[in-house]
């Protein structure tokens, strides 16, 4: 099986987000939010870069994907989702974008091995992670995941190695 790490590559110009709802839930958990959560998320764009370029997805403040991408995730089975309605509201010109939604991913995997890994601990359970190494044989059938790592920072992950 082979795996990859999604991420966003951030061009000089692309728009960013911030959340203006749900502020005190916290997302990238791992865990179901039931039915307590209220449709849209509300989101706006950053007034310095409301002309930026939008992405196919963002992760912050959660992943935030465009509904054309959710659709391919289901056609290749990924099915651990809750799927929520997002708007994004321009600032400067009022206009919003609905053709986003909020994906919160069930499942979270403790599969990071640490202590073959190569990071530097920038506080306690925060480290920025040069190599990763992955255990596979805790993933399971895993296919789409958070880390289950507390407050894990993962800004400069150039290699990955599967034991």
């Amino acid at each position: 099986m082979n795996y990859y790490r999604m991420d966003r590559q951030m061009p000089g110009n692309g728009a960013i987000i911030f959340r203006r709802s749900h502020k005190l839930i916290p997302f990238k958990t791992g865990a179901s939010f039931g039915d307590g959560f209220e449709e849209p998320l509300i989101t706006e764009l950053d007034k310095e870069l409301h002309n930026g370029v939008l992405p196919t997805f963002f992760t912050s403040p959660g992943f935030i994907v465009k509904i054309d991408f959710y659709n391919d995730l289901k056609k290749i089975g990924i099915d651990n989702l809750e799927v929520y309605k997002t708007v994004i509201k321009d600032p400067i010109d009022g206009k919003t974008i609905e053709n986003y939604l909020f994906l919160n991913i069930i499942g979270r995997v403790s599969c990071a091995n640490m202590d073959e890994s190569e990071y530097e601990t920038i506080d306690e359970d925060m480290h920025i992670i040069d190599d990763l190494v992955i255990d596979s044989k805790k993933l399971m059938d895993w296919i789409f995941f958070w880390f289950m790592k507390i407050r894990i920072v993962l800004l400069s992950v150039k290699e990955y190695t599967f034991t």
